[in-house]
């Protein structure tokens, strides 16, 4: 017998307990490489204001910058999503390298950092859809998607703003004398 749960628990439930697996494996990882992030470089100007002290576990540490954090999780989230939505696979991918670029971008991670947690997180995604918990979520995943979209189509539709017809439509602004543009 199943118990019913909100629509959207299943989804946040697995989600939640992948991003706590990838933080786990990111609080060790950055310190065996020791790799410090750009800004630490006095030669290298960031974009951002430098990310001293960031809190883990209520300690406060300098962190190190490889592999990439964000581009991990962006690049295992993206994945996993894409196993669930197939059709959307190259949009999900690309928001994820978006999040590398930005990093990059921001001067708080190298491109080494970001290619290094893309490959890391395709690598880690294709370790969970071939497991056997993910396969058994997943039917849970698609029965809950099915649910949500099925609830979503029974939702009342908005009404529709009736379009401007000419008459309504206001003059263009007509150019005054001195420097050509409207007032």
């Amino acid at each position: 017998m199943r118990v019913w749960t909100p629509p959207g628990t299943i989804i946040f439930r697995t989600f939640n307990e992948v991003r706590n697996d990838v933080s786990l494996l990111m609080l060790d990882l950055p310190e065996s490489f020791k790799r410090e992030r750009p800004h630490a470089n006095p030669a290298i100007l960031p974009s951002l204001p430098r990310e001293d002290a960031i809190t883990v576990s209520g300690k406060v540490t300098l962190t190190n910058g490889y592999p990439c954090g964000p581009a991990l999780r962006a690049t295992v989230f993206a994945a996993l999503l894409s196993n669930l939505f197939e059709d959307r696979k190259d949009a999900l991918m690309g928001r994820a390298r978006e999040v590398g670029f930005a990093r990059t971008l921001g001067g708080v991670n190298y491109p080494s950092d970001v290619r290094a947690a893309e490959q890391l997180g395709t690598a880690l995604a294709r370790q969970i859809i071939a497991g056997d918990a993910w396969a058994k979520r997943n039917v849970d995943l698609q029965d809950e998607l099915a649910a949500i979209t099925a609830l979503r189509e029974r939702r009342p539709k908005p009404v529709e703003p009736e379009p401007a017809t000419d008459a309504a439509k206001p003059a263009p602004a007509k150019p005054q004398a001195g420097n050509g543009s409207p007032k």
